[in-house]
């Protein structure tokens, strides 16, 4: 399992990623995330530092049909964690 050195080292060279980052998620969207209808599961790190979960339960709350995954004991890089669970969900 891929760990990073420290979370502190994705924006060792810029920040610039994290705040286009940030512009998107609490800038407008160009559509309505409250008419979205088919289901939308939203994967969170329990110890996720980057992003925290207050984040996901409010993108989960405007969501109709939004399903909030919190991984225990697990951060920002759920998919090198868990990718099988997260694909099986995408599956059809």
């Amino acid at each position: 399992m891929y760990m990073p050195k420290c979370p502190r080292e994705a924006t060792r060279r810029t920040v610039s990623g994290m705040v286009d980052e940030y512009r998107r998620y609490w800038g407008p969207r160009g559509f309505d995330i409250g008419e979205v209808g088919q289901p939308v599961t939203i994967w969170q790190g329990q110890h996720d530092t980057l992003v925290p979960v207050s984040h996901a339960l409010r993108l989960t709350s405007l969501l109709p049909n939004g399903n909030l995954r919190v991984v225990l004991c697990t951060g920002h890089m759920i998919p090198l964690t868990i990718p099988g669970e997260i694909l099986d969900d995408l599956a059809p």
